[in-house]
Parts: structure tokens; sequence; C-alpha cells
């Protein structure tokens, strides 16, 4: 997680859009548009005893992005695959929303960083629907929006001290304020409906009183899985929401038994004038969420440390948990049926592991 206050600053130099040679638009693929109830909330038990070597799991393939063109990703931060096409945001090495194919071509890249009204800062939170990308501009304060052909669309200005926000195809929008009370009315998750004004939020989820004050966000704490639904992971909250019309539901609760803090002690921690310094001895950080139809995966350290991937598989209702030593992979990055997309410590490549046949 990156902790408000401390996150990383980019060069703001400008850096225009680039698309590759002789690249054709990108085919608009839907997003899942099928309704679904609201499951009941799961409590998953992770553990990391026991743990299966990653290496275990196969690798069935491994994409190269290659850095002949003018402007190549550094390192992917958010990924989403729709088909044959893999969308990506860099948040630090070489800032920018990124398009290429399977084979590691790339289709266009978008790196316009600074301040003016087509430039952007800090992406985070990827967001892909039907027509267009997005992410949330943390340098400011906004989701910047661009179509599948690399074209800027607009920004979507939020309100001040935002940490994350993701808006639908409809125009409704969801606003992480983590826990930073005092300055929005307790909000840690707010909502404005289509049309709605994003400075006027509906508080969806206060802010638990424990946590007051330890605010943070991570890389994606919003994962859009279908066309008008979330799913949300709070800041050091052991519980996944479903968030679908404005509403939030305890989707997970994730057990890590002793390795999760209490409410008294996070409580203290909170209190304290020195807690994003205590806030680097919290066990369990950062963790990285996705889902599909089948699979639930969160990735996580201990003690910032040792690395483990837990893998849930709603279908057949048995779980995993996979150990990353020696340290191969930075996080699960993507899903795709199957597929799980890990991107590599060493460079910018994915390689893509089979979780079942």
């Amino acid at each position: 997680m990156i902790v408000g206050g401390l996150a990383l600053l980019l060069s703001c130099s400008g850096n225009k859009e680039k698309r590759a040679e002789g690249a054709a638009p990108v085919a608009s693929i839907p997003v899942d548009t099928v309704e679904r109830e609201i499951p009941p909330c799961k409590r998953l038990k992770i553990s990391t005893s026991g743990a299966l070597p990653i290496k275990s799991l196969p690798v069935v393939e491994t994409i190269e992005f290659p850095d002949t063109t003018e402007y190549f990703i550094g390192v992917p931060s958010c990924v989403e695959v729709r088909g044959d096409t893999i969308f990506a945001i860099d948040s630090s090495k070489a800032p920018g929303f990124y398009a290429y194919r399977r084979d590691g071509s790339q289709i266009f890249a978008y790196t316009s960083t600074g301040q003016g009204p087509e430039d952007f800062m800090v992406l985070r939170n990827l967001n892909v629907t039907d027509t267009e990308l997005s992410a949330f501009d943390d340098g400011l304060c906004g989701i910047f929006i661009i179509d599948k052909n690399g074209d800027f669309v607009r920004t979507v200005k939020c309100p001040v001290y935002s940490l994350a926000a993701s808006i639908s195809d409809a125009g409704d929008m969801w606003v992480d304020f983590s826990n930073f009370d005092g300055m929005m009315d307790d909000i840690k998750l707010g909502w404005a409906p289509p049309g709605g004004r994003p400075d006027s939020l509906v508080t969806v989820l206060p802010i638990p009183e424990h946590l007051k004050g330890i605010y943070a966000s991570g890389i994606r704490p919003l994962v859009r899985i279908s066309a008008n639904e979330w799913i949300f992971t709070p800041s050091f909250e052991r519980y996944v929401y479903t968030l679908k019309d404005g509403k939030a539901y305890p989707r997970y609760e994730l057990d890590f038994g002793n390795l999760w803090w209490d409410d008294e002690k996070m409580s203290k921690m909170a209190h304290s004038n020195d807690w994003a310094v205590q806030l680097q001895d919290f066990p369990i950080q950062p963790m990285y969420i996705q889902e599909n139809e089948r699979w639930f995966v969160v990735g996580f350290a201990v003690n910032r440390d040792k690395r483990y991937v837990y893998v849930y598989d709603k279908l057949g209702g048995d779980s995993r948990t996979f150990i990353d030593h020696p340290r191969k992979y930075l996080h699960p990055i993507a899903l795709d049926c199957n597929d799980l997309f890990m991107n590599c410590v060493d460079n910018s490549n994915l390689e893509v592991l089979r979780l079942a046949d």
C-alpha cells in the first residue's frame, strides 16, 4: 500500500502521446453485462503454513514488451486482459496508458505527463469499459479518460483528499477516501449517482472508529468485475466488499489469524503521532485482489519479506496458498479464465500461470 504523504512523486516533463506505427484501432470487447445476485459474505481462512511453491503452477505463456517502440512500458502496475488485447498502466517507471497484443506488439501508448489539459501525473486504479480506459490521477485528483484508440477523451474532477476513484459507463462514481477523517464528514467510501455532483457524495461506508487517521491507498482498491459492479478492498480491513447501485455488501472476510492486528492495536497506532512509521510493521501488506467467475485471488506479503498468493476456487470450494520464494513476481496482476497473470520482478514481462485446465 502507498501511505498517504509518502507516495512517489513523478516527473512532470511532458511526453505527448505516441502510437505504434501502423496500429489498428482496438476492437471493442464489452465487459460482462450479466446481472448477478449479490453473494453472501464468505469467510476465507488464509494460512501460510504448508504453502506450495508458486513454481509448481505451470507457466503457459510469457508476454514480453519489447523496448523497440518509442514509448515502452516500464513496470505494469494494473492490467486488464480483453481477448487478445492487454491494457495496462505504468504508475512509476514509464507513466502512461498502454495497449498491447498478446504477442507483445504495441497498439498504442499515451504518456503525456504534466499539468496541461490533456496531461496526467500519477495513474492508479485502471478501469476498462467497452469504449474507454480510465485511471485515477493521484497527482491531479481526478479520473483521466482515454478511448480505445489511445486518444484523450476527458477528465472528471474528484473531491479533494480522494485516494482512488472509478466511474462507470452510466456515469456513477465511486470514491475512496481511505481513513482520512476530518475533511469529508468521516466518509471512507462515497458514491455519486449518474449526473450527481462528485463533491456531494452519498456516504456508503463510514470510517471505522479504530482506523481513523490511518489513510493509505493501494494501487487498485477498486476492481470492476461487471458492467455496474465493483469489488472494493479498503485499507487495513479484512473485508472485501461488493459495490453495486450505490451500496456496499461484505463479500469476503479474509481471516489471516494472528498475523492481523486487532482493533485495539490499530486504534493505538491511529492515534499516535508516528502512525506512518509504525505502519511499516503491519504484517500483511500490500494486498492485491483479483476475481473472475471462477477464481478469487489475493496476493500479499508477510512482514514485507515473504510473498504469497492465495487462490480460492469458487466453483470447487477449495483453496491453496503459494509462496513466491525466491522472489520472482511482484503481484497477481490480472485473471483471464483459468490463467493468472503475474508481473516479473526483474523485467516488465508478464508470465501466465495456469490455475486449472
